[in-house]
């Protein structure tokens, strides 16, 4: 029943904040990390756990990816639900800013930052806004090198997608995100640009090459998708150069 059902997920969250409030007793922000990611399979639109996610990242000197996840929770919670940023999320904005604003400045410090927040996947995943610069990069590389690059752009697919819920669509886009961390290369750039779609920058890698990291991550997703209505769509188009004016 439904009074059940709402009480074993209350119990749920009791359980998984006071473990989180334990991890951070005992500095375990990775550990939080990761069990807020499990819980958002099962919780999404709990504010509690993306705020606990956001500040355990904030420990970790991940400023970029708290962003990234503040920018996300607030639109998905706007769109779903039509709930605007929360006093607590505004606050925990503040400290992303001021994250920031106290970020070293000399190059050596920044490198040695950029390497302690690198999670050694290879694939390097960035919010929408830094992906199109990065893209624009790509672009301007290729037009001074002559390399070439492919630009994929993976959607969830479905023959009623307007019926699929919330909970299946959020945790199918947090599958292809872990894989995508464990397919790529380094070098690879990739994005969740919408609710449903991803955008990967496949560095040096034209089109018949790029078939066959896709077609892996393909193969990967439908092996652990939630749901078999669900599938994953592939297109694939080469990285023209950025022609700047003379």
């Amino acid at each position: 029943s439904i009074p059940t059902k709402n009480y074993y997920n209350r119990l749920y969250l009791q359980s998984v904040l006071e473990l989180i409030t334990l991890l951070h007793k005992n500095k375990c922000y990775d550990k939080i990390i990761e069990v807020c990611e499990k819980a958002f399979l099962i919780e999404p639109w709990e504010e509690e756990l993306h705020l606990k996610f956001i500040e355990a990242l904030l420990e970790k000197g991940k400023t970029r990816q708290a962003l990234a996840h503040y920018n996300y929770i607030t639109a998905a919670l706007y769109n779903e639900l039509g709930i605007k940023p929360s006093a607590a999320l505004q606050k925990i904005y503040n400290l992303i800013k001021k994250g920031w604003q106290s970020a070293p400045l000399d190059p050596k410090s920044i490198q040695k930052n950029l390497a302690k927040n690198y999670a050694g996947t290879g694939s390097y995943y960035c919010d929408p806004e830094l992906f199109q610069e990065v893209l624009k990069l790509e672009q301007l590389r290729n037009e001074r090198t002559g390399q070439q690059s492919s630009l994929a752009l993976l959607s969830l697919t479905a023959k009623e997608f307007n019926n699929i819920s919330s909970h299946t669509q959020l945790e199918a886009m947090n599958k292809i995100q872990s894989i995508l961390l464990k397919n790529l290369r380094k070098g690879d750039v990739f994005t969740r640009w919408n609710d449903f779609q991803f955008l990967v920058i496949l560095s040096n890698t034209n089109l018949n090459q790029s078939h066959v990291p896709l077609q892996r991550i393909s193969r990967n997703f439908k092996k652990d998708r939630p749901t078999s209505n669900i599938a994953l769509q592939e297109s694939v188009q080469s990285i023209l150069p950025l022609q700047l004016p003379v």
